[in-house]
């Protein structure tokens, strides 16, 4: 694909040229705010901005950060575009925009914009476009943490033919749909691997030399007590859910690390939430999470060598038998927060294979830890590919025109 004949300066101050053709207006003279009331709960159909899309949610959920009644929320429809701009200086990952795919109602600390003069579906992608770019946080600059549509009203937008606006979405829509099947298609692949790690486990449990232990009898809690230093930058870990891995919060001085004690985390050990381990809130610390701290809400665990298998522990603790060991041991009413009992955890009983087959358990997990780093690589690698598609698309870097004729 190539570009566009001629080009002129934007006038944007983060896009330097697009297509001479092209118009840049005011986001008001295209759109505007809706603002309907859902008073008298004149909807029901909760939705939320979620990981750049609008999603469903029960509005019957126990538990979370819930409102007292939902009238206070505001009714979206069809192909509004949501921003959620708020706590801008502090989330500097999240995506703030997306749009509506059915009517429902919204929390009102977002903004809903109907478009009027532009397709909804390329407005949604030069948003996602501005987003990617940080647009919306630079806005946010200041000590300003949200903004409001007053604010918004004057963001520039781009404007191609109502034609070439069309041309951008089908071209983006068959693109961006190819990419997500590769990403599922590798997913679908990290599912079966865990089939086959979870009948792995499940034979050498069976297995007539696998032993009952307690667990404190075979593993042991490690606590590794950073020296605070209030000048000293450290980077605390979270951890998903589903056995989904660490993550890495944001590095944080000592002097702001709070009244919680935190400890070193060393590759091999087995982190646990102490908060969630019931939804399987649990992983193994890699090389590259070396040197992180965890705070006492994590408890930390490892294996005795010649005993247990620290992997196999975790690889245990993802099956259906170990997650209910973690569901026995998590007990509490607080909606999700179900805090994990270790005390009654290490007292309980775990079958402990030979170290023969807990080897081999272990090698499994090594090859699948490098799969899985390969399978990173190429989704981010995907994920930068769309969104530089997405970004050449909607700022006419690209000259899409006769994308028709080429796919036909």
């Amino acid at each position: 694909m190539i570009g566009y004949p001629a080009y002129k300066k934007s006038s944007i101050e983060w896009i330097c040229n697009i297509p001479a053709s092209w118009d840049v207006l005011p986001l008001f003279s295209v759109g505007s705010e809706s603002r309907i009331s859902n008073k008298g709960m004149v909807e029901d159909n909760l939705l939320s901005l979620s990981f750049g899309k609008i999603v469903r949610k029960d509005i019957e959920t126990l538990g979370g950060l819930l409102p007292e009644s939902f009238e206070t929320y505001q009714v979206v429809n069809e192909n509004d575009i949501v921003f959620r701009l708020t706590d801008l200086q502090n989330d500097k990952r999240s995506l703030r925009s997306a749009i509506c795919v059915e009517r429902g109602i919204i929390t009102s600390a977002y903004i809903a914009v109907t478009p009027k003069k532009i397709r909804p579906k390329y407005f949604h992608y030069l948003m996602r476009a501005y987003d990617e770019a940080k647009v919306f946080y630079n806005l946010g600059s200041g000590m300003r943490q949200s903004l409001k549509f007053s604010e918004l009203k004057r963001l520039p937008i781009i404007i191609p033919s109502t034609q070439e606006q069309e041309q951008i979405e089908r071209f983006l829509d068959k693109k961006l749909e190819e990419i997500n099947y590769l990403i599922e298609a590798k997913k679908d692949f990290l599912v079966l691997l865990k089939e086959k790690r979870c009948a792995l486990v499940d034979a050498s449990v069976r297995h007539n030399e696998t032993k009952m232990m307690r667990l404190g009898y075979c593993a042991s809690q490690k606590k590794r007590p950073i020296s605070y230093s209030e000048s000293t930058e450290y980077i605390p870990i979270g951890l998903y859910n589903r056995g989904r891995g660490i993550f890495r919060k944001v590095p944080t001085l000592g002097r702001h690390l709070g009244d919680s004690h935190f400890f070193y985390i060393q590759p091999g050990d087995l982190i646990l939430s102490g908060q969630f381990a019931w939804e399987g809130a649990a992983a193994l610390v890699g090389s590259e999470n070396s040197g992180c701290v965890a705070s006492h809400r994590y408890p930390i665990l490892r294996g005795m060598e010649g005993v247990l298998e620290t992997s196999y522990l975790w690889a245990y603790l993802t099956t259906r038998e170990g997650d209910f060991l973690l569901n026995e041991h998590s007990r509490g009413s607080a909606g999700r927060n179900r805090p994990l009992n270790i005390n009654g955890l290490m007292k309980a009983k775990i079958p402990v294979p030979s170290m023969r087959l807990q080897q081999e358990i272990s090698k499994f997990i090594e090859e699948e830890r490098k799969i899985l780093e390969a399978i990173k690589k190429f989704e981010k690698h995907l994920r930068e590919l769309g969104t530089t598609l997405v970004y050449n698309s909607v700022v006419g870097a690209v000259d899409l025109r006769s994308y028709e004729m080429e796919v036909e």
